[in-house]
């Protein structure tokens, strides 16, 4: 069973680029909410990729808190967006109190998902998660979590939306958002 609700849609993009377009779309739908979110990572506030875009500053008039477990990367995204709160900090362990989490493929760079998911249920009501799934050995720290054992943790939440932005061979790059 797939939770109380579950919706699923395909939406394929043809490129990487529509997918950071996704991403900032995402981002700019929550631009001037009021709402306390907490964004997953600053991979692309460090700006280690050229194109990789800058999210954090298009969710501004929230309050906004970005966790990154790299510290070499929070220092980079931090030298370049100063005046964005950016914490050293785990997914997994990480505490407070949030309307949304956003997630554009943090989740798939640990092992065990589901302390990621579980953690995420208890900070906040609503998840938007980007994930790459299909089953494959991890290549670094890159992770390919198998569908069917993803969206089973995601049974915590009673309503999940899922979109597939990307396929890569047998690797696909899936859009969740699950409500409490």
């Amino acid at each position: 069973m797939l939770g109380n609700q579950w919706r699923r849609k395909m939406s394929r993009c043809s490129s990487i680029d529509c997918v950071y377009q996704f991403y900032q779309d995402t981002c700019s739908a929550y631009t001037d909410k009021g709402l306390r979110i907490l964004k997953t990572d600053t991979h692309n506030e460090a700006k280690i990729w050229s194109h990789s875009p800058p999210l954090a500053p298009l969710l501004s008039g929230n309050d906004l808190t970005c966790i990154e477990i790299n510290e070499q990367t929070l220092n980079l995204a931090r030298k370049n967006f100063p005046d964005i709160r950016m914490e050293l900090g785990d997914v997994r362990t990480w505490e407070g109190e949030y309307d949304v989490i956003l997630d554009f493929s943090t989740i798939d760079h640990f092992p065990d998902f589901d302390a990621a998911i579980e953690n995420y249920k208890k900070l906040a009501p609503k998840l938007h998660c980007v994930v790459w799934l299909g089953g494959h050995p991890p290549e670094g720290d890159q992770y390919w979590h198998p569908h069917e054992e993803f969206r089973k943790s995601l049974t915590r939440y009673n309503h999940v939306e899922e979109l597939l932005l990307y396929t890569q061979g047998s690797k696909h790059l899936v859009s969740f958002t699950a409500y409490a």
